[in-house]
């Protein structure tokens, strides 16, 4: 089994320096537009760049580090703390998607809330008004999250799917669920 490494904040305190001017057409929702490739941003007086389509998410999953912080009992009703083992697992593949999503679809992926849930494992939700999607990785060691999502096609008419998914590896068909998203 492999062990996880403490990952530290990374994005705490984030000021953007530029957008620097080499710029990507992508498609953001339903149109397409002109957005830097790259941004530059200071954390904590080191530059670093970070690629347009995953600036979001970094940033969101930087917001989402303090549920580390929230111990045993944390929600008043018994609830375990979050594994920091889990948060970089679902950070990761949060990530390696938003990544494959960008390179194939050429779309950005919209940023879900991040939630810890009270048996220890974190959700990813995507609610938008004609589709909601919903990823838990649970507090296991074992590369698996279980996921459900409820979308309209072309005719209005809703549909769902749901199972399990490993997240060591990057799957094209769940892939392609999350660019519906976008």
């Amino acid at each position: 089994m492999p062990v996880a490494q403490e990952v530290k904040p990374q994005y705490e305190h984030i000021s953007i320096l530029k957008k620097v001017q080499d710029t990507s057409y992508v498609k953001v929702k339903d149109s397409f537009s002109y957005k830097p490739s790259v941004i530059e941003i200071n954390v904590k007086n080191v530059i670093e760049e970070i690629p347009f389509h995953l600036f979001d998410i970094k940033k969101k999953i930087s917001e989402a580090r303090k549920i580390l912080d929230y111990g045993y009992n944390w929600d008043d009703n018994g609830a375990l703390p979050i594994n920091p083992l889990i948060f970089n697992r679902a950070s990761r593949f949060l990530e390696t998607y938003a990544d494959r999503i960008y390179d194939v679809c050429n779309k950005v992926l919209i940023t879900p809330e991040i939630a810890p849930v009270s048996d220890g494992s974190i959700d990813l939700e995507w609610t938008l008004v004609n589709s909601s999607f919903l990823i838990n990785f649970k507090n296991t060691y074992e590369e698996i999250a279980f996921y459900y999502g409820e979308f309209k096609d072309n005719d209005n008419v809703m549909f769902d799917t749901n199972g399990q998914i490993n997240t060591s590896a990057v799957k094209d068909k769940f892939a392609s669920y999350l660019a519906d998203l976008s």
